[in-house]
């Protein structure tokens, strides 16, 4: 994958690509929530998230301007991943989609997320940024 790749890719894993009868539209990573496909496809998602952000570190590094789209991107997951899978009056917890144990699940892979965006952000290292997925998460 490229960066232009790993680009439009989280605009389908946030929902924010126009493209709407691509299928990565609805089976990326918000895709994945609404409507819920399942844990396995919410942690292919958020494997494939990393991958995305791992292909664009160097860019990230190496840039004075982060792309408002990109911010965007990740900042929608996040908060609505947030939004509509770990907190207690969300979609997928009202509706007893997902269970507290999955919920936490779900919250620790977007803490990953969060983690890896904010070092890549303010560090640009790449290892400090990917550290916790590696021991955590890493298969």
């Amino acid at each position: 994958m490229n960066v232009d790749q790993a680009r439009e890719e989280l605009s389908f894993h946030s929902g924010r690509n126009g493209n709407t009868d691509d299928q990565r539209w609805e089976h990326g990573f918000l895709g994945s929530l609404r409507p819920y496909k399942g844990m396995d496809a919410v942690e292919k998602n958020f494997h494939k998230v990393i991958e995305c952000l791992r292909v664009l570190a160097p860019t990230l590094n190496n840039c004075e301007a982060i792309d408002r789209s990109l911010v965007s991107d990740i900042s929608g997951i996040l908060c609505l991943g947030k939004a509509w899978a770990v907190h207690e009056d969300g979609m997928l917890r009202s509706n007893k989609l997902v269970s507290g144990l999955e919920a936490m699940t779900i919250d620790a892979w977007l803490d990953c997320i969060s983690y890896a965006w904010m070092m890549l952000l303010d560090t640009q290292d790449e290892l400090l940024a990917f550290e916790f997925y590696n021991e955590q998460f890493k298969k």
